[in-house]
């Protein structure tokens, strides 16, 4: 069964399929190429082995995120999903030296907060929540 395309067919079909397939590259990764000045204050387990609070800034490039300064985890990959008001993103753990490394958070607006929970060697899970602003744009 073979149908001969109409006239115009090309222009109906093609410029609807252009538009949804360009929002979704815009769209696939909105955090990418963005910094966040964040503060990151460790839970009462992870004060009770020294941590302490910091500020730092939270970089999302080429589908990774790491802190700018902080050793506390290596770069890893992310991924984002809509929320009813922004985007949340997880960084589940994915194998290497930060195996035991896991971030969640939710951006609204220029508003950044979240999670950073990390297994220690002994089993125990520290948490670290982080709440911070939009800086700039960042370059690839």
């Amino acid at each position: 069964f073979f149908m001969t395309p109409q006239p115009g067919y090309a222009k109906a079909v093609g410029i609807p399929m252009l538009l949804l397939t360009s929002g979704l590259n815009a769209t696939s990764n909105p955090l990418d190429r963005t910094a966040w000045s964040v503060t990151v204050a460790p839970d009462e387990l992870a004060q009770s082995i020294g941590m302490e609070p910091f500020d730092d800034t939270l970089i999302f490039r080429k589908d990774t995120l790491a802190l700018e300064s902080h050793p506390l985890v290596k770069r890893c990959a992310y991924r984002t999903t809509r929320s009813a008001s922004g985007w949340s993103f997880t960084a589940p753990p994915e194998g290497g030296l930060d195996a035991a490394a896991v971030w969640s958070g939710e951006v609204v607006g220029d508003t950044i907060s979240g999670v950073l929970s990390k297994a220690q060697p002994s089993g125990e899970v520290i948490r670290f929540t982080f709440r911070g602003q939009r800086e700039a744009s960042v370059d690839e």
